[in-house]
């Protein structure tokens, strides 16, 4: 919820030049790759190359393990309304945003 409140934010820092934004959505999982009856998508990363009022396009960042109808640096969008989460990568070496990763490392054990 606050990864989706405040990624208009972050795409405005974006496009002033802040930094590297990368932006995290769903991607369809092939019927046939689906043999478990499990998800019908997988939450990858882009880097994102341009934003507008619909959506964020730009580069797979991750190699799937599921969507095997990609790869990484292909060129993709995700929606901005069923975007989960973004992160940018601050041009002074700091990141803002997260949330998803921030969520799976307070899950790790101590």
């Amino acid at each position: 919820t606050k990864a989706r409140r405040d990624l208009p934010a972050a795409i405005k820092r974006f496009q002033a030049g802040e930094g590297d934004l990368y932006v995290k959505g769903p991607f369809a999982i092939p019927d046939d790759a689906r043999v478990d009856g499990g998800a019908a998508s997988e939450q990858l990363w882009i880097a994102a190359v341009s934003c507008d009022d619909k959506a964020c396009t730009g580069t797979l960042s991750n190699e799937p393990t599921q969507a095997t109808n990609l790869a990484a640096g292909k060129t993709v969008s995700v929606s901005r309304k069923e975007a989960v989460d973004w992160m940018l990568q601050l041009r002074d070496g700091g990141v803002a945003g997260g949330e998803s990763i921030k969520v799976l490392k307070a899950r790790l054990p101590k």
